[in-house]
């Protein structure tokens, strides 16, 4: 080309073109430079797939996108936003799946939309607890690791691992506090299912504690 095109043809360009075209475009320059992309990380974890998945909110007013705000809590105001759900590739920093939603949709409802293989591993935070696609993830042999709401209710079928009553005491010690087999309760259709999970009480060296689930029984 001689000389760029005008904005106004770029932009008719744009407002035309599918966004799959853009989508295939990008897997085309991922896949082209991915053997020169960072990979300074993968000797510190265990799995050569890995994969963070979470979202993030992007405001915009109301009566610009008219029925996609969040709905607040207590006297909080709505406010109108989109969401995007985004998949990373930890070992690469690059994006492997993204989607745009109304603010108000819940995270969860975009696990169903991840295609991961086999032998993967992905972490995200509770807000992602559905436990139906977790035990869909176990069967097809997918790893994740997420934090365990406050309110989930849970049975402890063995305690695997238990601290020193000293390493208990020291507050400011961080350490893994317990490590248990669990079972958490799920529905599928009308039948009420048991998930057999791993979880791990980690306290850092403030003081705070954090409940970790996963179906990985070997990671440290």
């Amino acid at each position: 080309m001689d000389c760029a095109p005008a904005k106004s043809t770029a932009g008719d360009g744009l407002r035309n073109r599918d966004e799959v075209f853009f989508s295939q475009v990008y897997e085309m320059l991922i896949g082209h430079f991915e053997p020169t992309l960072s990979v300074s990380r993968k000797e510190d974890v265990q799995f050569e797939m890995f994969y963070a998945f979470d979202s993030t909110t992007i405001t915009l007013f109301v009566d610009v996108m008219k029925g996609v705000g969040r709905n607040p809590k207590g006297d909080g105001k709505k406010k109108g936003g989109l969401k995007v759900h985004l998949l990373t590739d930890i070992h690469t920093d690059a994006a492997k799946f993204a989607s745009i939603s109304e603010a108000k949709m819940h995270d969860k409802k975009f696990l169903s939309k991840l295609s991961l293989p086999a032998g993967s591993m992905v972490t995200m935070d509770r807000a992602y607890n559905f436990y139906r696609q977790f035990a869909q993830w176990t069967s097809e042999g997918v790893f994740f690791v997420t934090r365990q709401k406050k309110n989930a209710k849970s049975e402890i079928i063995e305690t695997l691992y238990e601290c020193s009553q000293t390493d208990k005491e020291n507050k400011k010690k961080a350490c893994v506090l317990t490590e248990e087999h669990i079972h958490l309760t799920y529905k599928e259709g009308k039948e009420q299912k048991s998930l057999c999970l791993r979880r791990i009480t980690y306290r850092d060296d403030k003081g705070r504690i954090y409940h970790f689930i996963t179906n990985n029984w070997e990671i440290y």
